[in-house]
């Protein structure tokens, strides 16, 4: 989903930052004339290495917190609250 929006960041930060007057649609094609097509995922792989391993460790955590409450519940539904701390315990590892 990261790449498939990559060209929206990267004309949303091209207005933030150069203040140039015109519309989101001019702002990418004023991007693709000087760097080409690829000019709109510029910066993508960086965001890509950031973003994977925060979300692997999430995603581990999660499973591993979730499995703990089941064996100790002996029910193989959590309940919402027990979905929050798996959520919450998850966020916390992750950061």
């Amino acid at each position: 989903a990261r790449s498939i929006l990559a060209p929206l960041e990267r004309v949303k930060v091209e207005l933030q930052l150069n203040k140039i007057a015109g519309s989101a649609l001019s702002t990418a094609r004023r991007v693709v004339s000087k760097e080409g097509f690829q000019g709109l995922w510029k910066g993508n792989a960086l965001n890509l290495l950031r973003t994977a391993p925060y979300r692997s460790i999430n995603y581990f955590t999660y499973d591993n917190t979730k499995a703990a409450i089941v064996k100790m519940s002996g029910k193989n539904e959590l309940s919402n609250g027990q979905r929050l701390v798996c959520g919450a315990t998850a966020g916390a590892v992750a950061i």
